[in-house]
């Protein structure tokens, strides 16, 4: 029977691959422990990386469920959830909450699609707000009221779908900021 190996060992293992992660990233060995806010930078742009990634493969798999209303449902609900996730608060430390791509514009032409995207993620997705989003006259989040022979049931309506032109703006603009994002892990 072998002994489980002492946690000092676990620690080390994980610093090499953070060394090894890294090296491969910039191209220089880490020779130091990064300071706190280096370490947070890095934590940062790869969560930002992922969620940028994650918002594109769903995106992919709308396209092969265009059919089932379900799925599809479940399927625009990530990928706005995934896109929004770097431009939304996320807790880093104990206390200590940044918005991971708070200073990352989208390009000029993708504005309004990037602000649009988070608009749904903040009141229609993430949230049921009863008030329209910013820049709007009317929210999609509706009560509907269904009668049948037993009494009535309340519910509030949900998003079913994402345009095909919505769809290709957010394929535009995703690998954009995902760029930008390797630009900025590529300086530390």
């Amino acid at each position: 029977m072998t002994r489980p190996a002492p946690p000092w060992f676990w620690q080390a293992k994980i610093r090499r691959k953070l060394c090894n992660c890294v090296r491969r990233i910039s191209g220089r060995p880490l020779l130091v422990r990064p300071a706190f806010a280096d370490l947070k930078h890095l934590w940062a742009m790869v969560y930002s990386r992922s969620a940028l990634l994650e918002s594109d493969r769903w995106l992919d798999k709308m396209e092969v469920v265009s059919s089932d209303g379900e799925l599809l449902s479940a399927l625009v609900c990530a990928v706005i959830a995934a896109y929004g996730r770097p431009f939304t608060q996320s807790q880093v430390a104990p206390g200590e909450r940044i918005v991971p791509l708070g200073n990352v514009a989208p390009p000029k032409h993708l504005e309004s699609t990037h602000r649009d995207l988070l608009n749904m993620r903040n009141k229609v997705i993430g949230h049921k707000d009863a008030t329209p989003a910013s820049g709007h006259t009317e929210t999609p989040n509706v009560l509907i009221l269904r009668r049948d022979n037993t009494g009535f049931d309340l519910h509030t309506a949900i998003t079913q779908e994402m345009a095909p032109d919505l769809r290709k703006r957010l394929r535009n603009c995703a690998p954009i900021l995902s760029r930008t994002v390797i630009s900025n892990l590529k300086s530390l």
